[in-house]
């Protein structure tokens, strides 16, 4: 079968099942994923998050004869089955456009395009819910009164609605796992033997709401999900405002009959709020709900003054970047933002110097375009948005490189030409690093540069990495126990030069988690020649200081963390 049959296939077995019954048992697998390699329902789904959002779009656009609540162990491995080839019959059409005839040419370009591809479209959102907060809260902010025009809404309203409705799936969440204690069940069925009640049946008229919410988990993973818009307890948002939101983030069931592909828009994305009754409401995925509100503004923001809102974003990320390493380095370093070394002829974003060490970084907010499926039309668009990006940056520290090797001394000026600081060069040049910061991730072509960035023969490759990366990795080693964390980071910037030519990556943190748990495989490894291709579990070192508290200035749920008897919805990416 082919990628159409496949996908029809696939369609014809969602449309077997109930659809609200059918999104709140993925709901409940979505907050599964991290443990998707020992699940039994998951282990086969190589890209689980988008996997599971596409069945639930499938079964929604289905007829709606559907009867059936609950699927056998063979129907759901067809299905598991059905989400792999998928992704395989994509592979080769995108690894093998021409049949096996393809050229060297066409080749090398594939190799470019089909992870940056896949990357694209088979992955979710990487970011810590933190993180999302903090863009919406600051790109969006100038553009407050036009939203409360429109809407009647401020940007505290759209954060108010995902932590009151975070905190009340956090209380249904420990009220399903409260009899899974083993104390807790003993202390029940004792009070039972002291009313008389010794067989185990009369005990259900006497069980708690508890054991009712852990028997629905079972049968339904995503049931405690479920929300009585009646039972929340609106101190931080009026009850009007928050259905409000509800409304506007609310998919919308409608039947299709025509095939809809896996890279296509889906609605369910940008709509994670499934409303089950009058009442109650299903968040599909709540962590979803930040990305999905991240859109909605942009796109509301575009509209009304596209060139206000892009210089919004540019200085936030210039100013994050810059707060990330000044609380990294403190007053260890000298670090100078929106600088000039040659009499303000150009600017440049970030300089740090720090003992005989020069740190020349450039941050970019721009992003790339949804890759295309024909190889040379994908590899223009990509080169073309490359370029724009990554190219100009890195062209932007060469110039910075340069003078450090042109002039004996530097003076560093600001943008009202006053001097800041004069130095000289000659002990930075043996640790001069480029460091490029984009707000959005590449993928694969950001972690392996060789493919795409032209870059000057007398110098090394930049380290390119991604804002959120950036302070995720930042954050997780001023928490380590290493002694000297500032050194450590250097020689992580050093070594992760030497990956760029024979690494298969789309995720920076993965080698970030290997340098941090594994310094010497990561210094090892750097230097092979074969191909090092990694994996999402090497990420584990920076998930579990999350877990534990990372130190985000806005982190949720920081105490439900450290008090471990304490569960909470999210406590990784």
């Amino acid at each position: 079968m082919g990628l159409k049959s496949n996908i029809k296939r696939l369609k014809d077995l969602c449309s077997n099942y109930e659809t609200l019954e059918f999104l709140t048992f993925l709901a409940g697998l979505l907050l599964q994923i991290p443990q998707r390699k020992n699940h039994p329902l998951l282990k086969k789904l190589m890209s689980p998050m988008r996997q599971l959002f596409f069945l639930g779009f499938l079964n929604s656009l289905s007829a709606p004869s559907k009867n059936q609540k609950v699927f056998s162990k063979e129907e759901w491995e067809e299905m598991a089955d059905l989400l792999h080839q998928i992704e395989v019959d994509y592979f080769f059409l995108l690894g093998f456009p021409k049949n096996g005839k393809e050229t060297k040419e066409d080749i090398e370009k594939i190799s470019v395009t089909m992870p940056t591809f896949m990357n694209y479209f088979f992955n979710g959102p990487l970011s810590y819910q933190e993180q999302e907060i903090e863009r919406i809260e600051n790109i969006f902010s100038v553009f407050e009164c036009d939203l409360i025009d429109q809407y009647d809404i401020t940007l505290a309203d759209f954060i108010s609605f995902y932590d009151l409705t975070n905190d009340e799936i956090n209380k249904n969440l420990n009220l399903v796992f409260k009899f899974t204690n083993p104390e807790n069940w003993q202390k029940f069925t004792a009070s039972c033997i002291e009313k008389g009640l010794h067989d185990p049946k009369d005990w259900i008229n006497e069980a708690p709401n508890e054991i009712y919410a852990f028997a629905n988990f079972m049968q339904n993973p995503g049931s405690f999900l479920k929300l009585d818009l009646n039972e929340i307890n609106y101190d931080s948002i009026s009850k009007s405002k928050y259905e409000k939101i509800l409304k506007l983030f609310t998919f919308k069931i409608s039947q299709k009959e025509d095939i809809v592909y896996y890279t296509e828009n889906n609605a369910l994305m940008e709509s994670p709020l499934i409303r089950l009754n009058k009442n109650e409401f299903l968040p599909f995925s709540l962590k979803q709900y930040l990305n999905a509100t991240y859109n909605f503004l942009f796109d509301f923001c575009y509209q009304i003054d596209k060139n206000k809102l892009l210089k919004q974003r540019d200085l936030f990320v210039e100013k994050k970047v810059e707060t990330l390493f000044k609380d990294f380095f403190g007053k260890q370093a000298s670090i100078y933002s929106n600088y000039s070394i040659d009499n303000n002829k150009s600017e440049q974003d970030l300089l740090i110097l720090f003992k005989n060490t020069a740190i020349i970084i450039e941050v970019k907010a721009g992003s790339y375009r949804a890759p295309m499926r024909d190889p040379e039309k994908a590899y223009k668009k990509l080169q073309s948005d490359f370029k724009k990006i990554i190219q100009n940056a890195y062209d932007q520290t060469l110039r910075v490189k340069d003078a450090f090797y042109e002039n004996e001394s530097l003076i560093v000026r600001n943008k009202k030409k006053q001097k800041l600081d004069e130095f000289s060069t000659a002990k930075f040049r043996g640790n001069l690093y480029s460091v490029i910061v984009p707000l959005e991730r590449f993928g694969h072509i950001q972690s392996n540069l060789l493919d795409m960035l032209e870059v000057d023969e007398n110098d090394d490759f930049p380290w390119a990495v991604s804002l959120d990366d950036l302070e995720a990795f930042l954050l997780t080693l001023s928490k380590s126990k290493r002694k000297n964390k500032t050194q450590a980071f250097l020689q992580y910037i050093k070594v992760r030069e030497n990956y760029h030519g024979h690494l298969l990556c789309s995720d920076e943190l993965e080698l970030c988690g290997l340098y941090l748990k594994r310094p010497k495989d990561f210094i090892a490894w750097s230097n092979k020649d074969e191909v090092i291709v990694t994996a999402a579990d090497l990420t584990e070192p920076i998930e579990k200081a999350y877990s534990n508290g990372m130190g985000f200035k806005n982190e949720r749920n920081f105490k439900a963390k450290r008090n471990k008897t304490v569960r909470i919805l999210y406590d990784n990416r």
